[in-house]
């Protein structure tokens, strides 16, 4: 089966029933009747710029309207999409065009078609050549990217299987409530493995797919009059979204379902978020390579540190050691996940695939452990690293002490505050170490390195207060940081 047929089905059956909704963008909003237009107007146009059934597709595609029908017109043709923020693409993937909604550099060869509305004309009819239902379900459809802990982009492709099966998972990971969702809001990229999840499902379902705009009151609007029942969005989205909220009494919040997922998120904004956003607050626990590997109410684990969700149905999660031996039960240990939703690799990239799966199952590089009760309680990362909406960098604990960095917004600073004064004197210790020589080095030491070294002493070393060395600081001036 090729996915695109189910949302076709759709197209047919409920023509005027609102599918997809980006306020402030070049679409708006389409209709599935107009959206089964789209798909086969892309495919149309795809076809006469010579892609054939196997190629592969970029697509640097910021509106995200136009961004799904082209994933949606290019995989109904049988061509494999990739999509990416960024205008770069790991050199082991071999990509036969790429469509760009902007300017894009060309390099290596690689065609660039420069894509708009325009694309999207046309009388909408399919066409017979086009892939039809005959599709093996181990047929690739689509690449994610993912910077897996590297920080290095790699691809993992997936299958119609691996889409299908993801899709259904959902009636039954996020709880009884989420399936009665028609009308569901995602802050995710279409780019991403969990957005290209929820954007399948939603669209098979027949349901209403909403997603952001161009300013966020228009969004925040558009939610409330449309009585949108669930949200899929990160830690930090959820705190824009709660800020939001408070800035526009009108929003009623109250939302059926509200699922966090890409990091941890503290008890404080956990607090906020059910407060304002809605009370059953949903966590997600997985990867672009696995899936859903653990989910589950907020509020039933709320008190313990590092809880990430119960271990989901058809998963299963081992603790070991380096050496890929099961840990006794309760020990902490590196986490690796194994189910039918574990794709075979990453793209092109031997090495990678081989440290990072193995044993017959996925190493995602946190470390935890799993209570009697099948709690998965994340406690860090192997090699200490994380990625912040892009950037990866070295947190206290991992993803557990992740929750908005970056953000200004007063409500993130408020959820946040009581971490502050370590953060500060982590900061100014860093500051200070680009003029530091490591004591016994041969070799004036890189600034990376000595950076990297005082964050550490700063985070694991006994706490200390710091001397702040202005007039007034010691006597009747600012306190130290108390730690």
């Amino acid at each position: 089966m090729n996915i695109v047929d189910p949302i076709l089905f759709q197209c047919k059956c409920q023509p005027l029933a609102l599918a997809l909704c980006a306020p402030g963008t070049i679409f708006n909003s389409v209709t599935y009747g107009r959206l089964g237009q789209l798909i086969h107007n892309v495919g149309r146009n795809a076809r006469e710029h010579g892609l054939v059934r196997g190629n592969v597709a970029a697509l640097f595609i910021k509106d995200p309207i136009l961004h799904a029908a082209f994933i949606l017109g290019l995989t109904k043709l049988g061509i494999v999409t990739v999509s990416s923020r960024e205008l770069e693409l790991p050199k082991e993937l071999h990509v036969d065009a790429a469509f760009a909604d902007s300017s894009y550099p060309s390099d290596g060869g690689r065609r660039v078609v420069t894509v708009d509305k325009n694309w999207t004309m046309g009388d909408g009819t399919p066409s017979g050549d086009i892939a039809g239902s005959d599709l093996s379900e181990d047929q690739p459809c689509r690449i994610i990217l993912t910077s897996g802990t590297t920080g290095f982009p790699k691809a993992v492709l997936r299958t119609t299987r691996h889409v299908s099966t993801r899709v259904h998972r959902l009636l039954t990971v996020y709880g009884s409530r989420f399936p009665d969702c028609s009308r569901i809001f995602m802050d995710v990229g279409l780019s991403t493995g969990v957005g290209l999840t929820f954007f399948i499902y939603t669209l098979w379902r027949g349901g209403t797919l909403f997603l952001r705009g161009g300013k966020p009151v228009e969004t925040v609007e558009t939610l409330s009059s449309h009585r949108v029942q669930a949200m899929l969005a990160s830690p930090k989205s959820l705190a824009e979204m709660a800020e939001l909220c408070d800035e526009m009494p009108a929003f009623p919040g109250g939302l059926d379902v509200v699922i966090w997922t890409g990091s941890s998120m503290s008890r404080a904004l956990s607090e906020r978020v059910r407060a304002r956003l809605g009370t059953n607050l949903v966590s997600s626990y997985g990867s672009t390579e696995a899936g859903v590997a653990a989910s589950g109410p907020v509020a039933a684990f709320a008190k313990i540190d590092g809880a990430v969700g119960y271990v989901a149905p058809g998963v299963t999660i081992d603790i070991v050691d380096r050496s890929g031996e099961k840990l006794p039960a309760g020990t902490e240990g590196l986490v690796r996940i194994r189910s039918e939703c574990v794709v075979d690799g990453y793209v092109g990239d031997p090495d990678s695939t081989r440290r990072m799966f193995r044993e017959g199952g996925f190493y995602p590089g946190d470390v935890g452990r799993v209570t009697p009760n099948g709690l998965l309680v994340i406690s860090g990362r192997e090699h200490a690293l994380i990625n912040l909406g892009g950037d990866k960098v070295s947190p206290g604990r991992g993803r557990a002490d992740v929750v908005c960095a970056g953000s200004r917004r007063r409500g993130v600073r408020a959820a946040d505050a009581a971490r502050r004064p370590a953060a500060r004197q982590r900061h100014r210790l860093a500051r200070r170490s680009r003029c530091v020589r490591v004591a016994g080095a041969s070799a004036p030491t890189s600034t990376a390195s000595i950076h990297s070294e005082v964050l550490d002493r700063a985070r694991f070393d006994p706490p200390q207060r710091v001397r702040q060395d202005r007039p007034g600081s010691a006597q009747g001036g600012r306190r130290p940081a108390r730690q």
